[in-house]
């Protein structure tokens, strides 16, 4: 039987949770911090390990809204654009990914810094930076 979408998310926070766990205690282990941060993007954004081929977190978010809007009901997922001043979904799910990383390992980055995280590399060099820094 064919898994439901909204079993799909449960099990896919499920993993994105473990992976932060994870990542809170081999945060001194770059590489393996960056690999878990992949796997919580493939997670969260309910990718499979071809479609994460790419570093660009901007690229990842689009190929996630990209997915959700052609495999689910499109009315439900409506591009925000209108009510988000011009902010894309793809855009505001980088966002949110982001704020859930930080919230999730109890770190927090500034404005500038948030918005210069272009690659998973850069947000494992952020990531491991505050860890050690806390």
């Amino acid at each position: 039987m064919e898994e439901s979408f909204r079993d799909a998310i449960a099990r896919s926070n499920e993993d994105a949770r473990a992976c932060l766990e994870e990542i809170v205690r081999v945060s001194d282990d770059r590489s393996a911090v960056h690999a878990l941060l992949k796997r919580y993007i493939k997670s969260k954004y309910l990718l499979d390990e071809t479609e994460m081929e790419c570093e660009d977190i901007a690229a990842l978010s689009k190929a996630s809204v990209d997915k959700l809007l052609a495999n689910h009901r499109k009315e439900a997922l409506q591009d925000v654009s209108s009510v988000c001043t011009g902010s894309s979904s793809a855009s505001t799910k980088k966002v949110l990914l982001v704020m859930s990383i930080q919230k999730g390992l109890g770190i927090k980055f500034d404005a500038k810094t948030s918005g210069s995280l272009k690659t998973i590399g850069d947000l494992t060099r952020e990531v491991c930076f505050r860890l050690a820094a806390k």
